[in-house]
């Protein structure tokens, strides 16, 4: 077998190197390369998979996984210096080994030889950093949105301005009776939550169609599009209720979008933590109504049924099971919590390197860290073709993944996902929906633009790539849906 990544050697070239080689059997956690030693050989991956694992604090994160054809040791052998990540089997794998004595022996008595294997090495060890260097392209990040110059004062519309200054006022007189404890806890929780509600169902009226034309038509010396009046309704609801709505902790941080995302690993676990927690007297309140929002509701939700349709697939033999974009891997550790995930081997994939570390902790509080990899990396293959290798999988599943790829990123993702699964294989995905009822709040207030979809277009994505379709059900609520096939 020729190593595809050593494109420059001929099939004579390889010939010579296997009949110096050495085969190395591996079983599953078997260590063909230590971190910090130093490799003074050559290694091809002859049959199975390998993880590139490396020591981040004490825990053990998966870096990139290596399949039949690629080589392994090049750097160590290159620079003489010892190896800055250790190689795993992830099951059963063979390797075939080439000490530098044989690579020596042959680069000064075959010709062209050198130029031709230091030259393949070099082409490796390119590919290895554009695939590390891609971050997948069209996918949603954290932008700022102008909150000025969309409307004048004269277009927004007075029953707007009266409606909002009802809601502070009302959100005011709220909490004067908190700090001075004439309401009640309950009774004060129910009236923010009706306030906040106002709020979105503000957003609701005064955006619709025929309200921004006619609030356009206000000012025709001053001309605006309608969409650009639209912007304009929502930054002054944002502005004139900002103040309140950031005391909550959740909705604080969902607005700061950390690490470029408004639902990172840390915002995912408060959802599913549903504490409520934030500053002032108001700010625990609106934290609460914000946590019980179809929004909220719809992310536990989701990762309830998907971790029960996992749980399904579990039989009494091995499973494999990989997690994409996996934050607070919440489904996967439930998963583990259950009686017959004895035999499941998990991957949870993602490109926060801290998301994945504190998922180890937990795992490791867990004492199920045996079952799962931990793997740094984008989920989404590159438009040039650079994506993530895994070993066939029984399922790949991603809750709150889709929402944040185009079209095109969308099908690449599906198409890799259909190659990567077993025959029967399942692929779980969610998106948003298009009518979810906090859309809205989402654009004009968390300033979170993502692709919600009907369930006509996300069964049309499926239909349009490898799986040929898929089954769509809308979750309690509307705010998410589920996809759910198969690979035949």
């Amino acid at each position: 077998m020729k190593p595809e990544l050593l494109v420059l050697l001929t099939d004579e070239d390889w010939r010579l190197m296997t009949e110096r080689a050495t085969i190395r059997h591996f079983e599953k956690d078997g260590v063909a390369l230590q971190e910090g030693t130093e490799s003074r050989t050559l290694n091809f991956v002859q049959s199975g998979y390998l993880q590139v694992v490396r020591d981040f604090h004490g825990l053990q994160l998966t870096v990139a996984r290596l399949g039949p054809g690629e080589v392994f040791g090049e750097m160590s052998f290159l620079e003489r210096a010892p190896a800055i990540a250790s190689i795993v089997a992830d099951g059963p794998a063979e390797v075939l080994t080439l000490p530098e004595q044989d690579i020596e022996s042959l680069l000064s008595s075959v010709p062209g030889l050198a130029l031709r294997l230091y030259q393949s090495l070099a082409i490796t060890l390119s590919h290895r950093l554009r695939r590390a260097g891609d971050t997948g392209a069209d996918s949603i990040g954290s932008t700022r949105m102008a909150r000025t110059g969309f409307a004048t004062e004269r277009q927004l519309p007075p029953g707007l301005i009266q409606t909002v200054d009802g809601i502070k006022q009302g959100l005011q007189q709220i909490e004067r009776q908190l700090r001075s404890r004439n309401l009640p806890a309950e009774q004060a929780a129910a009236a923010v939550a009706g306030a906040c509600d106002a709020v979105c169902a503000t957003l609701e009226r005064f955006t619709q169609d025929e309200v921004v034309v006619d609030a356009g038509m206000a000012d025709l010396l001053s001309f605006r599009d309608s969409e650009a009046v639209r912007a304009g309704i929502g930054a002054y609801v944002f502005r004139e209720t900002f103040s309140v709505l950031m005391a909550s902790a959740l909705v604080s941080r969902t607005f700061a979008m950390p690490r470029g995302f408004p639902d990172d690993w840390e915002t995912i676990a408060a959802i599913h933590g549903n504490e409520p927690a934030g500053d002032g007297q108001l700010g625990p309140l609106v934290d609460r109504w914000f946590l019980q929002r179809p929004l909220c509701a719809a992310r536990r939700s989701s990762a309830t049924t998907v971790t029960g349709l996992l749980a399904s697939g579990l039989g009494d033999g091995p499973v494999a099971i990989t997690c994409l974009a996996a934050g607070s891997c919440h489904e996967i550790l439930e998963l583990l919590g259950s009686a017959r995930s004895g035999k499941l081997s998990a991957t949870c994939v993602d490109l926060d390197e801290r998301a994945l570390l504190a998922a180890a902790e937990r795992a490791e509080d867990l004492g199920c860290s045996e079952h799962i990899t931990f793997q740094l990396g984008n989920a989404v293959p590159a438009e040039n073709g650079e994506q993530l290798l895994l070993p066939p999988q029984h399922a790949i599943f991603a809750v709150g993944l889709f929402e944040y790829l185009g079209d095109d990123a969308a099908l690449r993702l599906l198409d890799w996902t259909h190659r990567q699964l077993q025959s029967g294989g399942r692929a779980i995905f969610t998106n948003l929906a298009a009518g979810n009822p906090d859309s809205l709040f989402m654009e004009y207030l968390l300033e979170c633009k993502v692709h919600h979809r009907s369930a006509e277009a996300f069964t049309e994505l499926f239909r349009r790539s490898s799986f040929g379709g898929a089954t769509v059900t809308a979750a309690a609520g509307g705010a998410d849906l589920l996809a759910l096939a198969t690979r035949a």
